[in-house]
């Protein structure tokens, strides 16, 4: 039985002196965003902003509502965040209900959250959203109209609302307290496994789900929608020279994300910090992914992943006629080529992606002596990386170690056999 869509019209309000080209891939973004939700779009409005104006002038809001009931159209869009008070103004004006960007966005991330820790996350955001929008007016919240005779139950039951969405949003906040516990649990479990953990990140539908998907041979959902994949995977992945390496993709990134759900998605956004390498997986084919590739090196920064090495990864080649001039954006940052669809291009992202990885590893020939000492770095090198060629002479125990090298390069610095132990 399939579920009848809600009819919406769209309305853009870019500011004046806008470039017709920010306005356009603007406006192809929010339509995405539309389908992503579910929405049937009837049509799109477009008003220029002026001065100080942050909404629908008083003629095009007229004009707005006369075709919208003539159409039968259930919901108006717009395309920026409304103020609560400029949403009630728009809902007076256009006889139909209104969202923003903004809740539209939380709309999808509700409708995509699978995992626990996802729904939490939603859940906070949404709530964060809608505690200080309570007016009391309707029906939902039992409150009559302003004047005399009409107060006291109405504020009380406005009252009541209130506090009901203050305890549920500290319990969901306790609740991603816990999971966020049961993530350090993983956390640690993975950082005692002697591989790179490398982080997938990118504007949403740049194709991260699509990619992981063509490196494991696995069946991560990916489609071709906006904020498609919302909770984090991470896959053990080997390369064709047999390295292993950890690997996870994110939540994409979006230009003029609701606050509120970067703030509830911190903890999950957070997994950037922990990698070794960052994968910047961008779309090239599409005419915006320089502006895209800004936004969410922006967001890297806000999370903390300065100082992180980093792959550019343009994806979609296949897409294009030619292949792709990427010098005059990447100057010193390591950039390939290629296509998740096709696999066109994956033999020269391995090429790069080692030697980035291999800066985050502590890999190396040691020696340790035949002592007490020896036999307590020897249990170390066992617990927290990778032993092999592992062999034991009067003159000590020689083996190979690899592992991170943060946790291996203190110990083990000292004992790191050189060219000349050979000649022992």
């Amino acid at each position: 039985m399939s579920i009848e869509k809600e009819r919406a019209l769209l309305i853009f309000l870019p500011a004046e002196g806008s470039q017709p080209d920010l306005i356009a891939r603007r406006q192809a973004e929010m339509l995405a965003l539309a389908d992503s939700a579910g929405l049937e779009v009837v049509d799109t409005l477009s008003q220029k902003l002026r001065g100080d104006q942050r909404q629908l002038g008083k003629g095009k809001a007229q004009e707005a509502a006369a075709y919208m009931a003539a159409a039968d159209i259930d919901v108006a869009v717009f395309d920026r965040d409304l103020t609560p008070s400029q949403t009630r103004a728009m809902e007076k004006a256009l006889d139909r209900k209104v969202i923003d960007r903004a809740t539209l966005i939380l709309d999808i991330f509700a409708q995509r959250a699978r995992t626990r820790e996802g729904r939490l996350q939603v859940e906070g955001a949404q709530l964060a959203r809608l505690l200080p929008r309570l007016t009391g007016q309707g029906t939902a919240l039992s409150r009559l109209g302003g004047g005399i005779g009409t107060r006291g139950p109405g504020e009380t039951q406005l009252e009541t609302d209130r506090r009901h969405i203050r305890r549920r949003l500290a319990q969901v906040q306790r609740d991603l307290k816990k999971v966020s516990a049961e993530r350090q649990v993983q956390r640690a479990a993975r950082e005692a496994q002697p591989h790179p953990f490398v982080v997938i990140v990118g504007y949403t539908n740049a194709g991260k789900s699509t990619f992981l998907n063509a490196l494991t041979g696995s069946d991560i959902y990916a489609e071709d929608r906006l904020f498609a994949t919302l909770d984090p995977t991470t896959r053990r992945v080997s390369s064709p020279l047999g390295e292993l390496y950890f690997m996870a993709d994110t939540v994409g990134f979006m230009e003029d994300l609701p606050p509120e759900l970067t703030i509830a998605f911190k903890a999950t956004l957070e997994i950037v910090k922990e990698a070794d390498v960052l994968i910047h997986l961008f779309n090239v084919a599409d005419e915006g992914y320089e502006d895209r590739i800004r936004v969410v090196n922006h967001f890297l920064r806000d999370l903390g992943g300065e100082g992180i090495p980093m792959l550019y990864v343009a994806n979609q080649v296949d897409q294009l006629d030619e292949s792709p001039y990427l010098g005059g954006l990447f100057k010193d940052e390591p950039v390939v080529a290629l296509s998740a669809k096709t696999g066109q291009g994956f033999d020269a992202f391995w090429q790069a992606l080692r030697p980035l990885a291999e800066k985050s590893l502590f890999a190396q020939p040691v020696r340790l002596p035949n002592s007490a000492e020896g036999a307590r770095l020897l249990a170390l090198a066992h617990e927290s990386g990778e032993v092999s060629q592992l062999s034991a002479t009067e003159a000590g125990i020689s083996f190979y170690l690899r592992g991170d090298r943060d946790r291996l390069a203190g110990p083990f610095g000292p004992y790191i056999k050189g060219p000349e132990d050979d000649q022992d």
